[in-house]
């Protein structure tokens, strides 16, 4: 029967791991402790470990991994690393087997995000039993990838999300969250075609993506807004109620205002439609009967004199 190495030194396995060296991939070999025995000048690259002694330590350890914070944190003694794709292909058997996973490690006090193709195979050398790692980096296709993603998710004439993009995140929140309340708006612009008709349509398109400029400056990283169609945007506000959420509509309104009174003579206002989701108390299925709901109150605020926010009880104006 093998044997389970844990000899940093061992003399099959050192020889085994001359032959990682020859690899067009990052290899190393680790004992079923975890420990490193080997590693080719591949992967030290691919980690940026040049010269660091790393023979007989964790793989976090070795390679700086940031759940272990500095090395002040063992390999796997983390609550995070509950999630790490080597520990869980290693500690649940799951041998011959492979994922892509990203790994995030620190390289002269800066951190670094990479992502890799993982297999994980048992070797038996003579009588020696270990692990050999064979990682492929694939950073340069995943983020070229995520960048694809993004342009099929925005609006390109506005850089807001698009319908779609948009509706997914909007139901997603409504089917998958259990936790946040929020404030939803849907925002159309009073008489837009008078610009469209009196300064032409690619003034109109500069004015919807000026407006989506300065909304996302206005917006917190967590909240999202989209174009639903035409002139109608889509505001979503984590956690906040309505009437913290027409502070920063108000914002929007009065930046966009002013950028408009350089080169428009026309006036131009806005109407919405807002409504708060508590979820405990939610009514609403999905996200097309909450667009439904507030397009609702959009309409009552056309109807009772434009240029103004409404909600379900209440009236605001910019």
């Amino acid at each position: 029967m093998a044997s389970i190495i844990n000899d940093r030194n061992n003399t099959s396995l050192s020889k085994y791991g001359k032959v990682t060296k020859h690899s067009s991939y990052g290899q190393l070999i680790i004992g079923y402790d975890g420990c490193v025995i080997s590693a080719n000048n591949d992967l030290r690259d691919m980690l940026q470990s040049y010269n660091k002694p790393i023979l007989g330590m964790h793989f976090g350890n070795a390679f700086s991994c940031f759940a272990t914070k500095d090395n002040t944190i063992d390999c796997g003694q983390n609550e995070l690393c509950q999630k790490c794709k080597i520990n869980r292909l290693i500690n649940q058997g799951y041998l011959n087997n492979s994922t892509t996973f990203r790994y995030q490690y620190k390289h002269q006090n800066n951190y670094f995000c990479k992502w890799f193709d993982l297999s994980v195979k048992p070797i038996i050398f003579k009588k020696d039993k270990a692990l050999i790692l064979t990682l492929h980096d694939v950073t340069k296709y995943i983020i070229e990838n995520i960048k694809l993603k993004n342009k099929l998710e925005i609006d390109l004439a506005t850089g807001a999300l698009n319908k779609f993009s948009l509706m997914t995140k909007v139901d997603n929140l409504i089917r998958l969250n259990h936790e946040k309340s929020f404030t939803a708006c849907m925002m159309d612009f009073d008489d837009f075609k008078i610009i469209n008709d009196t300064y032409g349509h690619l003034t109109g398109d500069s004015v919807l993506e000026v407006f989506s400029t300065i909304s996302k400056k206005h917006i917190r990283r967590f909240d999202f807004f989209g174009r639903y169609g035409g002139e109608e945007f889509v505001f979503v506000f984590i956690n906040l109620k309505p009437s913290q959420a027409v502070e920063t509509l108000r914002q929007i309104y009065v930046e966009f205002n002013s950028y408009l009174t350089k080169d428009i003579s026309k006036p131009l206002t806005l109407s919405c439609g807002l409504s708060y989701i508590e979820k405990a108390t939610s009514e609403f299925k999905n996200g097309t009967e909450l667009i439904g709901h507030i397009d609702k109150l959009l309409y009552k605020a056309k109807q009772t004199g434009k240029n103004k926010m409404v909600t379900e009880t209440d009236e605001y104006y910019f």
